[in-house]
């Protein structure tokens, strides 16, 4: 079945074209999820990446799921893109809306327009693309703001400290003792 999803995506325009006749990219990618072969071919027709560069100058890199774009006029050589996006924030150790916190902030820096570098699948878009991020989902979870809004409310901004917190807590090794006790519930047996 993945090859005829294939050869049918192939004969759109583009993988966000034969998306409309699955319900979206979001279910797309959904449906995926099951096939590797499928989650592959859509991955490179469809995952990006973008790199935020905080106040410390610190790069934080994290992959997106392209879930729809809008091409504006082109002037000269090159586009602007604007990608509607499903951020991937990645961080075993933390919870969900520490996740969401991340994701945020990420959505401000993008929000901005001037702070991050943005890499998508080759041969998507025209090679001299200026792009705009606009995260409409985290982890497959609708945000609850507008898109490109986050900047409007000033003194709700989070802060590079509150995220390199959270950083270093997702990176932290865990405490011998904690890891002691994991290893006795592993092996049923005091160590």
């Amino acid at each position: 079945m993945s090859n005829e999803i294939i050869d049918f995506i192939k004969k759109q325009d583009s993988v966000f074209e034969a998306s409309k006749y699955f319900g979206g990219m979001a279910k797309l990618l959904n449906l995926s999820k099951t096939n590797n072969e499928l989650k592959d071919f859509i991955d490179s027709k469809s995952k990006g990446s973008l790199v935020i560069i905080d106040n410390e100058g610190v790069h934080h890199k994290f992959d997106f799921y392209i879930l729809d774009y809008e091409v504006d006029d082109s002037y000269n050589d090159s586009v602007h893109v604007n990608l509607i996006v499903n951020l991937i924030v990645d961080y075993p150790k933390l919870n969900e809306d520490e996740l969401n916190l991340i994701g945020k902030w990420v959505g401000e820096y993008c929000d901005d327009g001037t702070t991050y570098d943005v890499t998508t699948p080759v041969g998507v878009f025209p090679t001299y693309s200026y792009y705009m991020v606009m995260i409409q989902e985290i982890n497959g979870k609708r945000v609850p703001w507008k898109l490109g809004s986050l900047l409007y409310d000033q003194d709700n901004l989070t802060s590079d400290d509150e995220i390199m917190k959270l950083l270093d807590k997702s990176n932290s090794k865990e405490p011998v003792t904690e890891s002691l006790i994991r290893l006795q519930s592993l092996f049923g047996k005091t160590l």
